[in-house]
């Protein structure tokens, strides 16, 4: 069963090397906040980077949208609320 891991930002303009090859960076954290705040240590604000999409990373190592993420929690999730939106407050 496929899970909800932590937040994720994926920077469309910027390519990266991982174990799948090149692709989107994507950079992770425990809450959007948290990676927001990473943008710093590349001397650059998140809107400088460019096109970004925030969503999830998965325990299938996959990037998901907000709207993705929100179904793969609420397969799983014991909450009674079903969401439509995944916000990273929601997995805590």
């Amino acid at each position: 069963m496929e899970t909800i891991i932590c937040s994720a930002i994926q920077y469309t303009d910027i390519e990266s090397n991982s174990y799948r090859g090149i692709g989107p960076l994507v950079l992770a954290g425990y809450r959007h906040a948290d990676i927001i705040a990473q943008c710093s240590s590349f001397g650059k604000r998140q809107v400088e980077m460019g096109n970004y999409i925030q969503g999830f990373l998965t325990s299938k190592g996959r990037f998901v949208d907000r709207i993705e993420a929100a179904e793969i929690f609420n397969s799983y999730s014991e909450k009674k609320s079903q969401f439509k939106w995944l916000y990273s407050e929601d997995l805590y």
